[in-house]
């Protein structure tokens, strides 16, 4: 599942992000990232959030593309 919270998000190769983490075996997790850096990762989604408020200013929070694995 792809969440794209807004508009300014800047499309990125999933594979790119997503692959690695199948191959490490992660699943059901959640990640968040910015153009192509994870951010910050999650059990749930809310815990996601969560972290993501803490760590990302919020200037840069529109810039953030979640997804689950």
């Amino acid at each position: 599942m792809i969440i794209l919270p807004t508009a300014h998000v800047r499309i990125v190769d999933l594979k790119e992000v997503f692959l690695p983490l199948k191959q490490l075996g992660i699943k059901e997790k959640w990640f968040g990232i910015i153009d192509d850096t994870i951010v910050a990762s999650g059990a749930t989604k809310k815990q996601l959030q969560t972290n993501l408020a803490e760590i990302v200013p919020n200037d840069h929070i529109d810039r953030i593309y979640m997804f689950e694995t």
